[in-house]
C-alpha cells in the first residue's frame, strides 16, 4: 500500500518497521526523504484515495515485498560518505536483470559515484 506519511512520528514509525534489515533501513530513509522533497504536503494529497461506501482498504502488509526481496536475493551497490549513515548513491538489480532505482543525492552528483554503483553492480552481477 502506497501512503503518504505526513509527520515526523509516521516516518519514524516506518522506518522502525525495516528495523531488522539494515541495508534497506538506509536505503528506505533515502528514498523516503527525496520524496518528501520531490512531494511537499499539500492539502489535496497525491495518495488518498477515498472508497465507496460500505468499501474498506485492507493493509495486509506495511512493508514493500518486492523491495525486501530484491534486498535480500538480487545483488545491489551502496556507496556511503563517512560520517553520513544515509548512502549517498545506489542502484538495485530487478529480478529479471534490469538495473533500475539508480540515485546519487543532489550533492554529490557529477562526480562518477552514479557510475561508480552502476559497474560496481554490473560486475557483481556477473560472479
Amino acid at each position: 500500500m502506497l501512503r503518504r506519511l505526513e509527520s515526523a512520528f509516521e516516518l519514524e514509525q516506518a522506518l522502525n518497521e525495516t528495523m531488522d534489515l539494515p541495508e534497506l533501513r538506509q536505503i528506505h530513509c533515502s528514498i523516503q526523504t527525496m520524496l518528501l522533497n520531490r512531494f511537499p504536503a499539500s492539502p489535496s494529497s497525491l495518495f488518498v484515495h477515498e472508497n465507496p461506501s460500505g468499501y474498506k482498504l485492507w493493509v495486509i502488509l506495511r512493508v514493500n515485498i518486492y523491495t525486501v526481496a530484491k534486498l535480500k536475493y538480487m545483488p545491489y551497490s551502496i556507496i556511503r560518505k563517512e560520517g553520513e549513515p544515509n548512502p549517498v548513491a545506489f542502484e538495485l538489480m530487478d529480478p529479471s536483470g534490469f538495473l533500475n532505482h539508480h540515485y546519487t543525492q543532489l550533492e554529490h552528483r557529477r562526480k562518477g559515484l552514479g557510475a561508480a554503483v552502476e559497474l560496481d553492480l554490473a560486475q557483481n552481477s556477473l560472479r
